[in-house]
């Protein structure tokens, strides 16, 4: 039988140090203490001291993904691939997961769409960079699709793409190199994900302003 030989508060003043009849030391939060009325001289069977190891990683895992969304706002996958790196047990991540989720530090769609919205209007980034940054980051594929629906379904990409093309373009026409500015300015909204129905239509744009100026 395992018995409590030592209990004392660790000098945060936020755990306490329990130290067992096998030597074995654990710290744990007065949360737990309380919870399995732990006090010295108290016997415990294994199947108790797992209980109460696994229940102080559960606390140690919340703490460690609270931490980390109070940072920055962060997927589901990518909380669980940090508390993964932090070698805690899977059942323990799970756990951790659903306290964010049920408190609402945690939700996949208001983290996809205030990237999509904050990626669009100020970085200007095209619908498929988005797309391709939400799913590196670990976001369902159901998700991105119906966050990206509607941003499809406005002209707000247009004018990004618009916009960056006149700068790019102001940039290109101080250069005597380019012999073929348009082009350029095509193969540059390319390479920042814009499609080619929309490239066609930016260019299309630019070749009216310059007729008509």
């Amino acid at each position: 039988m395992l018995e409590v030989v030592s209990l004392k508060t660790a000098k945060d003043g936020k755990s306490c140090i329990l130290q067992l009849n096998t030597n074995e030391v654990f710290n744990l939060s007065l949360d737990v203490v309380a919870k399995f009325k732990i006090f010295k001289g108290k016997k415990l069977t294994q199947d108790e001291l797992n209980a109460l190891i696994k229940e102080q990683k559960i606390i140690e895992a919340k703490n460690t993904a609270l931490n980390y969304v109070s940072v920055n706002p962060r997927t589901r996958h990518q909380v669980q691939q940090k508390l993964a790196k932090a070698k805690f047990d899977p059942e323990v991540i799970d756990t951790a997961i659903k306290f964010l989720e049920d408190f609402g530090y945690l939700d996949d769609y208001k983290f996809a769409k205030e990237f999509a919205d904050n990626s669009i209007k100020t970085k200007k980034a095209s619908i498929l960079k988005i797309k391709n940054d939400l799913f590196a980051k670990g976001v369902d594929k159901e998700i991105i699709e119906s966050v990206l629906s509607e941003l499809q379904d406005s002209e707000v990409e247009l004018e990004n793409a618009l916009s960056l093309a006149k700068k790019k373009l102001r940039i290109i026409s101080q250069s005597k190199k380019q012999k073929n500015p348009l082009e350029s300015v095509g193969q540059y909204l390319f390479r920042k994900g814009y499609d080619w129905d929309t490239i066609s239509r930016v260019l299309e744009a630019l070749r009216n302003e310059f007729e008509n100026s």
